[in-house]
């Protein structure tokens, strides 16, 4: 019993000076390797929104990506997608003032996490605006929380499926805890066919919460895409 109560003591202690010698510019490194292998995808997702005040019916859209920055979004009528809601990777977050800070590891069952913060030069240095959470087994971003001192948190749970080796988004799930609500606009109609504002009062300044789900199907990775998808017509 001493033995194993010894050993455990010396695997904890190692582990964690292992942990104290983390790099973070390494940990994500190591998720942007992953990536950088994509060349080109395309990808149909759906895309759900419940955010007050925001009218938007579900979107079906079909996504194509090249390598470097070549995106194109093929859907009917009007959409949002943020950045961060198609592959995630550290270079969304990443910028050449960016500040990475590894703040601590840790386990849940057999996956072992990573948290890195990153904070960007415009903000207070002792104060990150975006925390990621690496699952070290598969080197993915599972959990991006983005503060923002203007706006409020946005935090983005990423589950993965693997398809040809890489390890892609099956379903993201953002939640939006914004400090003020988004402003009521009028449908379109003959006298305002682009819409318009309503009134806003002092009473829908208030704190709201919202959601957008993100649903991933029918992945295909580097098979090649032409470059005369992206031209706009």
């Amino acid at each position: 019993m001493r033995i194993f109560t010894g050993l455990l003591v010396s695997l904890i202690i190692l582990e964690s000076q292992l942990f104290g010698q983390i790099e973070p510019r390494a940990i994500l490194d190591k998720v942007q390797e992953k990536y950088d292998a994509i060349e080109d995808y395309k990808v149909k997702i759906n895309l759900k929104v419940d955010i007050p005040n925001f009218r938007m019916q579900n979107k079906n859209m079909q996504v194509y990506y090249k390598k470097p920055d070549k995106v194109k979004v093929e859907t009917s009528g009007f959409a949002v997608l943020p950045r961060f809601g198609l592959v995630p990777t550290p270079a969304i977050f990443l910028n050449d003032s960016a500040r990475a800070t590894y703040l601590r590891s840790f386990r849940e069952g057999s996956t072992l996490y990573h948290v890195i913060a990153i904070s960007r030069a415009q903000f207070d240095q002792n104060r990150a605006d975006v925390f990621l959470r690496i699952n070290a087994n598969r080197w993915t971003i599972d959990r991006a929380t983005i503060e923002d001192r203007q706006e409020g948190t946005t935090e983005v749970n990423i589950t993965y499926k693997n398809i040809d080796g890489f390890w892609l988004p099956d379903t993201t799930r953002i939640e939006f805890n914004l400090k003020r609500s988004i402003p009521p606009v009028e449908r379109p109609n003959v006298n305002q066919p682009f819409g318009g504002k309503e009134r806003y009062t002092a009473e829908d300044d208030q704190p709201v919460k919202g959601y957008m789900t993100i649903i991933f199907s029918k992945f295909i990775v580097n098979r090649g895409i032409k470059d005369w998808i992206f031209k706009e017509e």
